[in-house]
């Protein structure tokens, strides 16, 4: 199993879930967030995958993203 990363909501801990052979998903502890259920054969692989996965915005080569609310405090 690999390791499963805090949740993306509230900073909860991810516990696996194995419904049965073939079925599983990922739920927060604390919020109760979780993944889609993962049918299939690597359904526990598939799901660790499902709630490790973090959205990462584009940003062009070299570019400085703000952080929290600096770009509207230039303005």
């Amino acid at each position: 199993m690999s390791r499963l990363k805090c949740c993306p909501f509230c900073g909860g801990k991810g516990v696996l879930i194995d419904i049965y052979s073939g079925m599983s998903y990922v739920q927060c502890g604390k919020c109760c967030a979780c993944t889609r259920v993962c049918i299939g054969e690597n359904s526990v692989k598939d799901a660790e995958d499902a709630w490790n996965k973090r959205y990462e915005p584009p940003t062009p080569h070299g570019a400085i993203v703000p952080f929290g609310n600096e770009r509207l405090k230039k303005r």
